[in-house]
């Protein structure tokens, strides 16, 4: 059976810094604690504002099979978010891509 996970962005938590939470889903439903959170400080990146302001999936940006996701910040920038199957990772391929590369 296939379980859907979900993602929450929050794009002014942190003073504006923004996150986004994983949560897993399960034959019952979603799991209610997040598995995973994500911020501009873990992806190396802390001087970006409103992470997760948008977010979309279904690419495969690495050829690895798996959906990648892509995640905005409000200033106008763009972060590939690699995946691997899982969330579980404490690693990302990041890739900023400026307002004129768009």
């Amino acid at each position: 059976m296939c379980c859907t996970d979900v993602i929450v962005g929050a794009p002014f938590e942190d003073e504006g810094s923004g996150a986004a939470y994983v949560y897993h889903g399960c034959a019952t439903g979603l799991i209610d604690r997040y598995v995973q959170r994500l911020t501009p400080a873990v992806l190396h990146l802390p001087a970006l504002r409103g992470f997760a302001y948008s977010f979309a999936s279904r690419v495969d940006v690495d050829n690895n099979r798996y959906p990648g996701i892509l995640f905005s910040f409000l200033l106008l920038l763009q972060v590939d978010v690699k995946s691997r199957g899982t969330c579980y990772s404490d690693s990302f391929l990041v890739h900023a891509i400026s307002r004129t590369d768009i």
